[in-house]
């Protein structure tokens, strides 16, 4: 889980596609909080936090994320948005010209090194791509990508994935040109949602008119990625046309006969959908209005055919359909009876459609119960049919110390397990009696980098943390931070990144120091570094403590919950 505290992701971008701007050999994006600082110091008129979206690198999947403070409007690119309203991109063009008259008045006083940092921010925004790379949202410009320039042959809006747009809403207004009325006027609908019958009013024409068609074209089957118009066209009538579909016969006693075509539940018809036909008349194959058919769905003709036809009397032609075999099914997630759940819990999917970790809500089990899993794994799971998980949960109050520690109930494996406990417990008393030195750190040792030795400043003990939250550095001091990790053995995630500037990252079992290290660091990773660390705790805390070697320095790190 990217280490990005109360901020959204906006989109992501390649590492492949991107050429990256490095300041003294290391990635512009890697240097964000000394760029928040040197604003704060120099640039203090521009929010740089809400201003700048924060990288995140991805290793395992070679992109980096881009975060931002969430709001109550989704953000939308300013190429996009010049085409969609005009006020708000002006309004947005003039923002962007007041940032970077800001950073040129900074230039004038900066420092060599300031100026570096500097101008690399300028050359991002007023790059040729700067419209396809910065958003706009609630009256707050957002460069969203910065620090990288798409590489020769790669268009910059097919290389920057957005995420923000799933989440965006937009109008979908129907008007009517003639008389008559429609069932509404206005919908809201999700970018990428395909329009359904149910999308569309119904149009119903008033004494002495007719409804024809839609224009600009017909709504249903259209995919929304901005807001749209439609206009419903009501043609009049002449009077002796009214008389004939009024009473079904000409005034003269010629025999006329009505004919219908009915779109059904699963399409909408293009074209004139109502004649009026001389008995015995015939039904051209132009005549036929085309069917545009709902996703799920096939055409498979008429009821009766109507092309050829002999109209003897009125004559409705209905539509016949079958679903498709990925039809939809709904899959949701119950919290069960002890817990609750953050994030979408239902979800409709095709017909073997899998599901995705980003799907599977969050859990968070009520006091004394632990989430154990789901009562069948969503991960993957292919939808074949309406599914429903449900939250497991153990009751720690009832549960052993036995089982804790084991994890399983009774039995021979136990028993195995107390003889191998005994064994170890032996062999550490004999090893430490005969004066060995032992190495208890829980990563991988070849890694870890013993401290230099200097002596640590002025140290701030932090209030108790939960495992899982996100530590930041705010002052030079060095910190103490007790981590209650919710159980008293097992292994987790540590994730941290020193930047540019040495730091020295010391990590014990315990409140209280319990022995010796289990983890140790010291130096600047320039980027975000994950470890497996083990450990076994009295009282099921863990204490980490973060000495600023050099001044200057910043840093952050978040202890994962354990994973057993």
């Amino acid at each position: 889980m990217p280490i990005v505290k109360n901020k959204k992701k906006l989109c992501e971008t390649s590492l492949s596609d991107f050429s990256i701007e490095q300041i003294d050999g290391v990635p512009f994006y890697g240097r964000y909080p000394e760029m928040e600082r040197l604003f704060r110091k120099m640039v203090p008129s521009v929010d740089f936090e809400r201003c700048f979206a924060q990288p995140y690198e991805n290793k395992a999947k070679g992109v980096i994320e881009w975060h931002y403070i969430p709001s109550t409007e989704s953000p939308s690119r300013l190429s996009e948005l010049s085409n969609l309203d005009g006020v708000a991109y002006e309004k947005s063009i003039a923002m962007r010209d007041s940032i970077i008259n800001a950073i040129n008045s900074a230039l004038s006083t900066a420092g060599d090194n300031e100026r570096k940092f500097l101008n690399a921010a300028l050359s991002g925004i007023k790059s040729q791509e700067s419209d396809s790379t910065t958003f706009f949202h609630d009256n707050q410009i957002l460069f969203g990508v910065w620090g990288m320039r798409a590489k020769q042959g790669r268009k910059i809006e097919d290389v920057i994935r957005e995420d923000v747009l799933d989440h965006r809403v937009f109008n979908i207004n129907y008007g009517l040109s003639g008389e008559g009325t429609l069932s509404f006027s206005s919908i809201g609908r999700k970018y990428g949602h395909k329009l359904t019958p149910s999308d569309v009013p119904q149009v119903t024409p008033s004494s002495g008119w007719k409804f024809t068609q839609w224009e600009p074209d017909i709504p249903q089957g259209a995919t929304v990625t901005g807001d749209l118009v439609y206009t419903a066209i009501c043609e009049k009538v002449d009077v002796q046309q009214v008389g004939d579909i009024a009473g079904g016969r000409e005034s003269e006693g010629e025999e006329k006969h009505r004919v219908i075509f009915n779109s059904g539940e699963c399409g909408v018809l293009k074209g004139q959908t109502t004649y009026l036909k001389e008995h015995g008349d015939m039904i051209l194959s132009d005549e036929i209005p085309e069917i545009v058919v709902d996703e799920g769905a096939e055409f498979l003709g008429w009821d009766p055919e109507p092309n050829g036809c002999v109209i003897n009397s009125d004559t409705v032609f209905n539509a016949k359909y079958r679903k498709s075999e990925r039809e939809k099914f709904k899959v949701s997630f119950s919290e069960g009876e002890h817990g609750k759940l953050q994030g979408q819990t239902e979800y409709e999917k095709y017909y073997e459609e899998k599901v995705s970790d980003e799907e599977i809500p969050k859990v968070e089990p009520e006091e004394e119960y632990r989430f154990i899993g789901w009562d069948k794994n969503p991960q993957g799971y292919e939808v074949k049919k309406d599914t429903e998980f449900i939250a497991q949960y153990k009751d720690d109050r009832k549960t052993s110390w036995w089982e804790k520690l084991w994890g399983v109930g009774t039995g021979c494996l136990n028993w195995l397990l107390t003889l191998l406990l005994l064994g170890l417990i032996g062999f550490l008393l004999w090893y430490l009696l005969g004066n060995h030195n032992m190495n208890f750190c829980g990563c991988d040792c070849d890694e870890v980098i013993v401290p230099s030795g200097d002596e640590p400043g002025e140290t701030i003990i932090l209030p108790d943390g939960q495992c899982g939250e996100v530590t930041e550095s705010g002052h030079d001091e060095g910190i103490v931070k007790p981590i209650n990790m919710g159980q008293k053995s097992g292994t987790f995630l540590f994730e941290y990144d020193t930047y540019s500037v040495v730091d020295r990252i010391t990590i014990y079992n315990g409140k209280n120091r319990q022995g010796k290290p289990i983890f140790r660091y010291e130096g600047g990773t320039q980027g975000i570094v994950s470890k497996q660390v083990a450990f076994n705790s009295k009282d099921g805390y863990i204490l980490v403590e973060v000495e600023g070697v050099g001044n200057g320095t910043s840093w952050v790190f978040r202890v994962n919950c354990p994973e057993n």
